[in-house]
């Protein structure tokens, strides 16, 4: 009996950890970040697979938020290697000034750069929701 309520109450404690890595549905970019991302692609559906800081020859979407003092914005570059264009959200938000806010972004070409502008107070760009253009 107390076999199986140690192997319950372990299981318990473990599974958040295990099925946080199955979960993975968004990046968080910062100014002066470069992420580098890995889509498991089934047809028509896209899912985010990894998110990497370092440099990854299979990556197929790549972010870049670089900030541009002279302008005061913050340039979002997104290079898509996949073979479809590529559609996405996202939500700007700024911790020192509370606020949050979704954001347009045009679709990125497949095998293309997209460029997008936002303004310099903006300290995270959460992109998420990926899919395929119907």
């Amino acid at each position: 009996m107390n076999r199986h309520l140690l192997a319950l109450l372990l299981l318990a404690v473990l599974s958040p950890f295990a099925s946080a890595a199955d979960k993975l549905k968004e990046l968080v970019i910062r100014p002066g970040d470069t992420l580098y991302a890995r889509f498991e692609v089934d047809g028509k559906k896209l899912k985010l697979v990894a998110v990497s800081p370092q440099p990854d020859a299979g990556a197929q979407v790549i972010f870049s938020a670089q900030p541009d003092p002279e302008k005061k914005i913050l340039k979002l570059r997104v290079e898509n290697k996949l073979a479809k264009d590529l559609v996405y959200k996202v939500v700007i938000s700024s911790k020192t000034l509370k606020l949050r806010s979704p954001a347009q972004v045009t679709p990125v070409v497949a095998g293309k750069l997209a460029n997008e502008s936002f303004p310099g107070m903006v300290e995270e760009i959460q992109a998420f929701d990926f899919k395929f253009p119907r």
